[in-house]
């Protein structure tokens, strides 16, 4: 009994210590083609500005401004651009089957918002397999409208453009659609009850699982 605690107990002690700055880790190891505005001095040097409170910027040629807004030990989240018009956030799932397990959003303001997302692992190269099935139109019809129904949704609603929010501590997917921003009001009047607002999806450690959807 006594060696079976000490090895709980070891196990959780190892845990904690490989989640420590786990998401800064990520951000510093990061390529270029993930995070093309800075090389690891400037990522450093924004991980520095962040801790000691400052909200100041790095300048680079491709961005007016960039600066982290949040960082826990499983998450970090940049704004890109000095108008918030991109944000990006690096997930650490320590737990994921096989291997720990990079998920990066990215959410651009075009002025509609639009996210996407993509799995990675410890060496930044993608994952192979279906980790997450993007939802399309009809996925985002409230179930059991007519025919007729989804026909108008389909007139009036020409793509979908959703916002990713993810919590690395739940391991919980949001997308929220924004249709009412590029469809014209009195269009999206008529089809706004047909639409679902929101999709909630679970990480169950190798792909993201659709648990609800909202009106």
């Amino acid at each position: 009994m006594k060696k079976t605690l000490v090895l709980f107990f070891s196990l959780i002690i190892a845990a904690t210590a490989i989640a420590k700055d786990a998401a800064k880790e990520a951000f510093y190891s990061a390529p270029m083609k993930v995070i093309p505005y800075a090389a690891k001095m400037l990522r450093m040097d924004m991980v520095d500005y962040y801790e000691s409170g400052s909200d100041k910027k790095i300048r680079n040629d491709l961005y007016d401004g960039s600066r982290i807004l949040a960082m826990t030990d499983l998450d970090i989240v940049i704004e890109e651009t000095a108008d918030s018009a991109c944000i990006a956030q690096i997930a650490v799932d320590l737990t994921a089957k096989g291997d720990t397990t990079y998920i990066f959003t990215r959410n651009i303001a075009t002025p509609a918002i639009d996210g996407t997302i993509a799995f990675y692992g410890t060496d930044w190269k993608p994952l192979k397999g279906n980790h997450f099935k993007e939802p399309v139109l009809k996925d985002w019809v409230v179930k059991g409208c007519s025919k007729e129904d989804a026909e108008l949704v389909n007139g009036i609603v020409p793509f979908v453009m959703a916002k990713y929010d993810y919590d690395a501590v739940n391991k919980v997917l949001t997308l929220t659609q924004n249709f009412d921003v590029y469809v014209p009001a009195a269009d999206y009047e008529k089809v706004s009850h047909l639409l679902y607002k929101s999709m909630t999806y679970k990480w169950n450690g190798s792909r993201m699982i659709l648990v609800s959807k909202t009106l």
